[in-house]
């Protein structure tokens, strides 16, 4: 392979990798652990059956649970 050639892959590989380790990893598992969300539970609780991420800004989530209140009102909410 040319040397031109050697260098459009890796300055195609570098940023892909960098972007794999530094944002598409570490986000997904902070999305695969709801309890780190759940600071303060008898206020707000947020729970969700799966949830991934591939840009950033922009989260898809299944089964999104979102309960909360005061000692005087309940309320929750449920999105499929």
């Amino acid at each position: 392979m040319r040397l031109w050639g050697k260098r459009l892959l890796l300055g195609l590989a570098l940023p892909a990798g960098l972007y794999l380790l530094l944002y598409l990893l570490p986000a997904n598992l902070v999305l695969r652990s709801p309890g780190l969300f759940n600071r303060n539970p008898e206020r707000l609780r947020i729970g969700w059956g799966s949830a991934w991420t591939l840009l950033p800004g922009k989260v898809e989530v299944r089964k999104l649970r979102i309960d909360g209140g005061t000692p005087r009102l309940r309320w929750a909410l449920a999105v499929d």
